[in-house]
């Protein structure tokens, strides 16, 4: 057969600046902000864990794929919330590169689960 397609490049991140004016314009009435993290497991279907798109070498059926009957075979929430006052709100800047940092432990996180490593914090 042919060789499996290459793991798909991780999403792109998060753009800072609507991120920002989003948690600037909710000012105090943000409470907190939510992380979650969705990873899939290749199930039904013959799905094999090269198509779609996804980080840390993670599977994910496109649309697409889900039409034609190819599912997950497990649906993995990793939900974190952060409150008001764990938010860097110093600076824009501060604030973008808070987003950032979590962007990457997102992606370190998804890596971990995908090589079949323990939970960690993302």
């Amino acid at each position: 057969g042919s060789p499996p397609a290459p793991p798909p490049p991780p999403p792109p991140a998060p753009p800072k600046a609507g991120f920002v004016e989003t948690v600037r314009a909710f000012g105090g009435a943000l409470d907190a902000v939510y992380d979650v993290t969705v990873r899939y497991s290749p199930g039904q279907g013959g799905a094999a864990g090269g198509g779609g798109a996804g980080g840390g070498g993670g599977w994910r059926p496109s649309e697409v794929e889900m039409a034609r009957g190819v599912f997950p075979g497990a649906v993995e929430l990793h939900v974190r919330r952060f409150a008001r006052g764990e938010l860097p709100l110093s600076s824009d800047e501060a604030l973008g590169g808070w987003l950032q940092d979590r962007w990457a432990a997102k992606e370190a996180w998804l890596a971990a689960r995908a090589a079949g490593g323990p939970e960690a914090e993302a």
